[in-house]
């Protein structure tokens, strides 16, 4: 429903009763009765009742535009919740990429405890997915490179000690929401990355 503006009401309104008076002056009218005291209450409860009706109308419009405008907004809402979560997604996507870099960075440059600490990062961010069945492929890949460089001697030949920042890690990933669903994998794999340090 298009919303009327009040001016053009107001003006069409005004256009409507100059006309009714030009007609009136324009055809000659006799000369009308007297107007006694009940042709009055009639004449004033008739224009009472025009007004109410008016107001009601106006009010009905009102409802019926604010119901839509409602609707507009939880529309906005629904758009807005989706662009959010596709920024976080996207986020994700980004932060995921950015630490696998990272990690081969480390890698590259003989860093293996850092690249770990990069590894477990991106595998927190796939933890954090919408979609966790898509993530659980490249969750598969991060646990391989996981594997591969925590094992004892590259660990004991990194150039920095990053027990701390891998327990840190470690607590933030075990209390992830789906922690259950790489829960067995995750455990055999720390267990043995600190048993063959010793």
């Amino acid at each position: 429903m298009r919303k009327i503006n009040g001016t053009i009401i107001l003006s069409i309104l005004a256009l409507v009763i100059s006309v009714a008076v030009a007609m009136l002056l324009l055809f000659k009218v006799e000369k009308a009765p007297a107007i006694d005291t009940s042709s009055y209450i009639s004449i004033i409860v008739t224009l009472l009742g025009i007004i109410v009706t008016a107001v009601l109308g106006w009010q009905i419009y009102n409802v019926i535009d604010f119901r839509e405008k409602v609707k507009e907004i939880g529309t906005l809402k629904n758009d807005y919740e989706k662009l959010k979560s596709n920024i976080e997604e996207s986020n994700l996507d980004i932060d995921i990429v950015a630490n696998q870099s990272i990690a081969q960075e480390y890698v590259s440059k003989k860093f293996y405890g850092l690249a770990v600490i990069s590894y477990m990062k991106a595998l927190y961010s796939l933890m954090s997915k919408k979609d966790i069945n898509m993530a659980m492929v490249k969750i598969d890949v991060i646990f391989e490179y996981l594997k591969l460089y925590s094992s004892a001697h590259f660990l004991r030949d990194s150039q920095f000690n990053v027990r701390e920042g891998i327990e840190k890690l470690d607590s933030e990933i075990r209390s992830h929401k789906n922690y259950v669903l790489i829960k067995d994998r995750y455990e055999h794999f720390y267990k043995e990355m600190f048993e063959t340090q010793k």
